[in-house]
């Protein structure tokens, strides 16, 4: 899903763009209190939302993606904005003070990369400001405005995003705290202070406001290596080159030794089972008789073995 620049621009030119505008750079000036001497980048389309830091400094300007266009915004008698691609900035690393992301987080493809260009070229004090459409809010369902749509986030997911791409979450904040209102209802009282919806339903508010601070020191996070991971590693190097058929293979050959193996096992068994042992000596009992003409005791006799 891709907004068009002219869309964006038309949009805060209504009166309900103009309320939203207002309620969202009262958040920005809170948190950025004096920009003076600094300067300030903003990706996506952040005009709007750099005019209040006009008046403190002139090093300003504002990246606009190929994939939306670009339309001049300009303060002075020359143009603030440029055409380019957020994850190939044209600036040396370490060159940006302050960077505000705005209706560009949520519609690009590769929203790590886009940080992490954006910590590439702010300096190691720098800081971020990230503005998404909040996933759970009611505006994500009018998609007569640039904050609804189907590739949004939530809180969690936008802090974990920056957290990968070695940024410290400084604060969050939310806006838009009131349900989407009509043109006409935009200048109510109620509306025009949105901050009281964030205070008392601040898991509903149409935008997020994160803010993050580049991390030179940040820590690896080392994830553990699971058990069967251990175990390859174990394995001999030759096995592993093996290719699949010829693991197969392998493998049949060192059945068809087993099977031998436990086949001579057996016929061995049989043969012990079924083997001619010599037979026993038989025993012949002889009796002597004297001459004497007396008959023989059959107690007295002496065996011969033949």
């Amino acid at each position: 899903m891709v907004i068009d620049i002219v869309e964006l621009h038309n949009f805060y030119k209504t009166a309900l763009g103009k309320t939203t505008c207002e309620l969202v750079t009262r958040e920005l000036r809170m948190l950025w209190e004096n920009l003076s001497d600094m300067t300030l980048l903003g990706i996506g389309y952040a005009c709007p939302y750099l005019e209040i830091f006009t008046t403190e400094t002139p090093r300003i300007g504002n990246i606009m993606p190929a994939t939306q266009g670009a339309i001049r915004w300009s303060t002075a008698s020359w143009n603030q904005t440029l055409l380019g691609e957020p994850t190939n900035l044209p600036f040396p690393d370490g060159s940006i003070d302050r960077l505000i992301l705005a209706h560009v987080l949520e519609l690009h493809p590769a929203p790590h990369a886009l940080l992490r260009e954006s910590w590439r070229i702010l300096k190691p004090e720098g800081r971020l400001i990230v503005l998404v459409p909040n996933k759970y809010s009611p505006w994500a369902y009018l998609f007569t405005t640039p904050f609804g749509g189907k590739y949004l986030y939530s809180c969690a997911q936008v802090e974990m995003i920056m957290r990968n791409a070695l940024f410290r979450i400084s604060s969050h904040n939310t806006a838009l705290g009131t349900f989407p209102f009509s043109e006409q209802s935009s200048k109510s009282p109620l509306n025009r202070h949105g901050r009281t919806g964030c205070v008392f339903f601040p898991g509903t508010a149409g935008l997020l406001i994160i803010e993050g601070k580049k991390d030179v020191y940040c820590p690896i996070n080392i994830r553990k290596e699971s058990k069967k991971s251990h175990r390859n590693s174990l394995t001999p190097a030759r096995t592993v080159s093996f290719s699949r058929t010829e693991r197969k293979k392998t493998k049949r050959q060192d059945l068809k030794r087993q099977g031998e193996k436990n086949t001579q096992r057996q016929k061995e068994k049989l043969q012990d089972r079924f083997t001619l042992r010599p037979a026993t000596p038989h025993i012949k009992i002889e009796i002597r008789a004297e001459n004497s003409g007396i008959k023989p005791n059959t107690n007295q006799i002496c065996p011969t073995i033949c």
